[in-house]
């Protein structure tokens, strides 16, 4: 029996809503419940608030009305933000505090970069 090794080297750039997109991506792969798993149209919306969230920029409605790009499917009226705003808190990526909403930390760019280093131990006989 063989076991080989495959590493996978993400560099996650907070910076680039692409990049925290990917990265939600392969992180809901590794075995999120069903429940908090994001659609596609989700997906692009919350990279969406996490890279203005990283950019300080307020997640109150009227803000997201006016720094949100538009995004194919989703309505940019105050209905549109408030609906999908209400998914994310329901699967909880977003948390309302006192002071607003907030993000899990491991999406904060306090760091220039974040790596995500994937080992898969593949079996062959």
């Amino acid at each position: 029996m063989c076991v080989k090794r495959y590493n996978i080297n993400l560099k996650v750039n907070f910076n680039s809503v692409e990049s925290i997109c990917k990265f939600i991506s392969i992180y809901q792969v590794l075995g999120l419940p069903k429940d908090m798993q994001l659609s596609r149209k989700e997906l692009v919306y919350y990279s969406n608030i996490v890279y203005l969230w990283n950019k300080k920029l307020s997640l109150s409605d009227e803000d997201l009305l006016h720094n949100l790009p538009k995004i194919d499917g989703i309505s940019k009226s105050n209905r549109g933000i408030y609906i999908y705003k209400s998914k994310l808190l329901k699967k909880n990526w977003l948390v309302k505090g006192k002071s607003g909403f907030d993000i899990p930390n491991i999406l904060k760019n306090n760091r220039s970069d974040t790596e995500l280093i994937l080992t898969i131990k593949n079996e062959t006989i």
